[in-house]
């Protein structure tokens, strides 16, 4: 910290918008990752969520239900879409609330596909609005 500088200057000096730009981009690229993964390049998506007949709630989402099959199709694909919405800065609010809607309402679907990177990517999610 700069001595000349008190707290209240220092912690509204500005700062150059890079770092959030890759930040963004990156964020975007991993969001895309996740929702190509489980719709574009293979079945994941309807083997995990849409085949199953039960799924494990998580305690206190119990009421939250399953989409119909169409419906979840669109959900995924929604999710690439936003994903790649992020990745080119379009629309970024929209986006980025869109995104970690869709994202926490897939991780919310089943517990027993519970990892600790999708607790991440849902904190995050909720980090960039």
């Amino acid at each position: 910290m700069n001595e000349k500088l008190g707290l209240k200057e220092y912690l509204f000096e500005p700062v150059p918008g890079a770092s959030l730009a890759i930040f963004r981009i990156a964020w975007g690229g991993i969001m895309f990752y996740f929702f190509g993964k489980l719709i574009l390049w293979s079945d994941l998506g309807k083997i995990r969520y849409i085949d199953p007949i039960f799924h494990f709630k998580y305690p206190g989402f119990e009421w939250l239900e399953m989409l119909p099959p169409g419906l979840m199709n669109f959900t995924l694909y929604l999710g690439c879409v936003l994903a790649i919405m992020l990745l080119l800065g379009l629309y970024y609010r929209f986006a980025s609330i869109a995104m970690a809607i869709v994202y926490i309402y897939v991780f919310l679907m089943d517990v027993s596909y519970w990892n600790n990177h999708y607790y991440a990517y849902a904190l995050v999610a909720l980090f960039l609005l």
